[in-house]
């Protein structure tokens, strides 16, 4: 594989910079620095945020599968130094098997029938038509795998983001999911605050090209089994505006609990008390209907 020139770029407000062709493993691990996320679980609590940092990173199926159609898609030319494609059924407890993945110690193994599902959805989300044009074309035109850096305006703090697709027209994002049918998706966005993201992702944006108004930010949404649809969703006004709702409420916690060194979790101290309908639920239990009736 060849590898691509690191290239940094200043940006134009709150101490902002555009770095391309960054390694993923360098981005994430520069963990003193803020991200999406990271941020995430300080919307649970701070204690939360802290607890992430102990934890082994959880893998599934679902996100193996989604960080193979990146590669395909986004960096089709590191798949050979980041993949090792297995001809037969992944079985680790067939020899054959076992012998092939130590052969290729550093590389994530998959078998050809995995290989075969994932091109399918690529090409799907290749040909996926958005505004009159597919997306291959908006590929071809923009900056893939764009890492920013800012300072947060409010409180100081230092932040990153890694934009899938840096396009001169709109800020592309490339998801894997379940469901892509609108309502379906747009539930699950908001759980896995997509929301958050498209607001941290546009205001990067933003200072980095020091413009006042944001980019339309898109998700690409491929179906991750068959018939592999992909669907097209710019984020609106509302759903960005939730986001950074979500963005100030993180954000703000980290700053003021990284100042006071003092990460909070979710137990408390209370006396509980019913309210009026919860007691009358519990009168109403059948187990005590019954028994009056003799049963």
């Amino acid at each position: 594989m060849t590898t691509l020139k690191q290239v940094t770029l200043p940006g134009q407000l709150a101490d902002s910079l555009k770095i391309l062709n960054l390694p993923a493993e360098d981005y994430h691990q520069d963990i003193a620095v803020q991200s999406c996320s990271l941020l995430k679980p300080l919307l649970v609590s701070p204690a939360h945020y802290k607890a992430q940092f102990f934890e082994s990173n959880s893998s599934s199926k679902a996100k193996e599968f989604g960080t193979l159609i990146h590669t395909l898609v986004l960096e089709p030319q590191a798949f050979a130094a980041r993949y090792a494609v297995y001809e037969g059924q992944k079985d680790g407890r067939d020899a054959e098997f076992k012998a092939f993945v130590k052969a290729h110690a550093g590389q994530t193994v998959i078998d050809d029938v995995s290989l075969q599902a994932a091109k399918r959805l690529t090409q799907k989300v290749l040909e996926r038509r958005f505004r009159g044009r597919p997306f291959a074309d908006y590929l071809a035109e923009g900056e893939k795998e764009v890492t920013i850096y800012f300072t947060d305006p409010a409180t100081g703090v230092r932040c990153r983001v890694r934009v899938d697709l840096l396009h001169p027209e709109f800020v592309f994002d490339l998801k894997t999911a379940l469901s892509v049918i609108q309502g379906e998706w747009l539930r699950q966005a908001l759980n896995l605050h997509y929301d958050l993201q498209s607001y941290m992702y546009s205001l990067a944006e933003c200072l980095v090209a020091g413009r006042e108004k944001p980019l339309p930010f898109v998700f690409i949404v491929g179906e991750n089994s068959g018939p592999n649809s992909v669907s097209a969703y710019t984020a609106g006004e509302s759903f960005i505006t939730k986001g950074g709702k979500k963005y100030q409420e993180a954000i703000s916690a980290y700053a003021a609990c990284s100042k006071l060194d003092h990460w909070p979790d979710l137990g408390e101290e209370a006396v509980l008390e019913l309210e009026h309908w919860m007691a009358a639920a519990a009168n109403e239990s059948a187990w005590r209907t019954n028994l009056g009736k003799g049963n």
